[in-house]
């Protein structure tokens, strides 16, 4: 039988397989509202999107600032993205941003998992019987397999 808790896992290697991507945009000083004109037609426009994205939100900050957090199925969906749609976004604020590029973050989406500290603590509360047959073993294995 193969466990999942053969060896431990690395985080950013085991995550869901989702990837996230973060990018954001500031106006130029006296261009924000030009900038908060342009931000709502391409949000709107991300928001519209289906295929290869798990969620987007959008977040404004402040007045002259945007942020988009964009959850996708996998890495090939999120590089086309980035080819596309973020592209063509760029382009349509370049006149109008601090900056004359865009700086992407983010990876793989991690799953929930155990710090040592945690895993101490599941155990703790969770073993006390004093045999085996009263544990709930197959949920201590799935959340031992969480430790990475």
């Amino acid at each position: 039988m193969t466990s999942c808790c053969e060896k431990r896992k690395i985080c950013h290697a085991n995550g869901t397989g989702e990837q996230v991507l973060m990018f954001g945009y500031e106006a130029k000083p006296g261009f924000e509202e030009k900038f908060d004109v342009i931000v709502q037609e391409v949000a709107h426009g991300f928001y519209s999107m289906r295929t290869g994205i798990r969620d987007i939100k959008v977040c404004h900050p402040k007045e002259g600032e945007v942020a988009f957090c964009v959850t996708f199925t996998g890495k090939d969906d999120m590089e086309k993205f980035k080819m596309g749609p973020a592209n063509d976004a760029y382009e349509l604020l370049m006149d109008v941003i601090v900056g004359k590029d865009t700086k992407f973050t983010g990876g793989c989406l991690m799953p929930d998992c155990h710090s040592m500290a945690s895993m101490i603590e599941y155990l703790k509360r969770t073993l006390k019987s004093k045999t085996y047959a009263s544990h709930d073993v197959e949920g201590t294995r799935r959340e031992i397999c969480k430790w990475y």
